[in-house]
């Protein structure tokens, strides 16, 4: 299950905001099901300190494999574009331990870009076409 908090007008907003989503989380007894993901740095933040176990992958696109390392996320999850503008990421991610993801893929061409580049994730609005892809390879 993937959870993405939305960026909020404050930081006192984000917060709250992660403290009412860990605690439904946890309510729900889905602690160990739940991927959190956002575009902003200070949710992801508070998930990690919330706990360094948390799953949390930022959107945003601004960050090195290398600062994501080191600030303990689980992965990165950027545009298509953002991963198209900085092809080592991939690699340098998976070499982290890092997981990768990449939005919003929906071509021949993109799908077989980011399998051949070796992400582990696809957001795509076109499931079919990629399962026919992956099943024809």
């Amino acid at each position: 299950m993937i959870i993405e908090i939305k960026p909020h007008s404050s930081a006192a907003n984000e917060n709250r905001a992660v403290t009412a989503v860990l605690d439904l989380v946890k309510n729900s007894g889905v602690v160990d099901k739940v991927d959190y993901i956002s575009f902003s740095q200070n949710i992801c933040n508070g998930l990690i300190a919330a706990n360094p176990q948390n799953r949390v992958a930022y959107l945003n696109g601004n960050l090195s494999p290398e600062a994501l390392n080191a600030d303990g996320y689980w992965g990165l999850d950027y545009s298509s574009a953002i991963l198209k503008a900085n092809t080592g990421w991939v690699q340098s991610a998976r070499s982290l331990g890092l997981t990768t993801n990449v939005w919003t893929v929906n071509s021949n061409a993109d799908f077989d870009y980011f399998i051949t580049m070796g992400v582990d994730f696809i957001t795509t609005d076109q499931p079919q076409l990629l399962k026919e892809l992956l099943s024809s390879k």
